[in-house]
């Protein structure tokens, strides 16, 4: 059995550099430095999340195309398994239950292969502009 010895009102903590020592940093500076880089980077994580989502989704509705349906399950696992890894981040490795994809997940998996064949599109006709003239390869 616990006995209660004392009650005392809370008292807000002194932003100070003993504080920062308390959360790992050399002093206030670089506790803030810290922090506004760990902000800085969520933010970008997040503009870059939200921007590739409405573009995976105007490229969905500007190209029709068929794919296989064994390549649509494979991105749909593909991207439910890296979302469950960002929200589970101290799970390392792969011992962890099979990940089911979501509706949401079925919903993505066809923007984001449409946009893998656009860019391999892309990229083999780069490649083609850019060989070496044939009076300049071995034979």
């Amino acid at each position: 059995m616990c006995t209660v010895k004392a009650v005392k009102a809370p008292k807000a903590a002194e932003i100070n550099d003993e504080l920062a020592t308390k959360f790992g940093a050399e002093d206030l500076a670089a506790l803030k430095t810290q922090i506004g880089e760990r902000l800085e980077a969520e933010y970008t994580g997040a503009a870059r999340a939200v921007m590739k989502r409405a573009l995976l989704d105007e490229l969905d509705k500007a190209v029709s195309f068929d794919l296989p349906p064994s390549l649509l399950d494979a991105e749909a696992k593909q991207i439910a398994h890296q979302l469950w890894h960002e929200e589970n981040p101290d799970v390392e490795g792969h011992d962890h239950p099979e990940i089911e994809p979501t509706d949401e997940h079925n919903t993505l998996r066809r923007a984001a292969c449409v946009w893998v064949c656009c860019w391999l599109s892309w990229v083999r006709r780069t490649r083609s502009k850019c060989r070496m003239p044939s009076s300049l390869r071995r034979s």
